[in-house]
């Protein structure tokens, strides 16, 4: 897994950068995007492994 690390890293930020790119939003349509990051981050990251 530590091979991997960075790439998964570079997913984790890739999601983490992708909400602020998409501007300014209310509190109650940020929450269910950043949980749908959240759970495509960990798929793909368990895909990787």
């Amino acid at each position: 897994m530590e091979i991997l690390a960075d790439k998964i890293n570079s997913v984790r930020d890739g999601a983490d950068d992708a909400l602020p790119s998409m501007g300014t939003m209310a509190k109650a349509r940020e929450k269910p995007l950043r949980a749908a990051f959240v759970a495509e981050t960990k798929q793909t990251a368990s895909h990787m492994i």
